[in-house]
């Protein structure tokens, strides 16, 4: 849908789940000028991604899942924001280990939208240089 509808896309960013698939957006996206997530949902193992119940099987979530993919996104400007307390924060940093990202934002905070309200202002200046070119 995004392809189809909404037409040229030059950035993307998501929050958990939407973290997950911005990246994974990104895998077919290599013009993209920006990519941000913020607490992404990423899976380092399969008994992780299988408690959430959103892969059809181990096969649906080896073929999707971003950390397992990083090389198909080389060269997308990619950041990463995630809080000290979210649960998520291992894989917040297998991903900013693994893929380098342009920023990497480790502040306090959780899984919730208090944190990701406050950590937003940033992505947005974030993508927002990169697509004026200014970042």
């Amino acid at each position: 849908m995004l392809r189809d509808e909404l037409g040229p896309i030059q950035a993307a960013f998501g929050i958990s789940m939407g973290g997950f698939g911005a990246l994974r957006f990104a895998r077919d996206r290599k013009d993209l000028k920006a990519v941000g997530v913020i607490s992404p949902a990423l899976f380092r193992r399969w008994p992780d991604a299988r408690s959430k119940n959103v892969f059809l099987d181990q096969k649906h979530w080896e073929d999707n899942e971003p950390l397992r993919h990083l090389k198909e996104i080389e060269g997308v400007p990619l950041g990463v924001w995630c809080g000290t307390e979210d649960p998520l924060l291992y894989a917040a940093k297998a991903l900013a280990g693994q893929a380098r990202p342009a920023e990497t934002r480790i502040t306090g905070g959780a899984h919730d939208n208090a944190y990701w309200m406050r950590v937003l202002p940033e992505v947005l200046a974030f993508v927002g240089a990169r697509l004026s070119g200014t970042g």
